[in-house]
């Protein structure tokens, strides 16, 4: 589910939206996909910037 997150938010990224974990939950539920809790998308993301590697690319 987050690696899903994950190419969601770089999508919204890509457009030039904002793409912080509000609005990525909000896309995902318009998707129709299974959403993380905005909390729970909130620290993946950090997580992938805390790594010192850019998680969103790796995939």
């Amino acid at each position: 589910m987050i690696e899903q997150a994950i190419r969601v938010r770089a999508s919204l990224e890509q457009s030039g939206l904002d793409h912080g974990p509000i609005s990525v939950h909000d896309r995902m539920v318009q998707l129709g996909l299974a959403a993380p809790s905005r909390a729970a998308l909130a620290r993946a993301f950090q997580a992938s910037v805390s790594d010192g590697v850019c998680k969103e690319w790796a995939s």
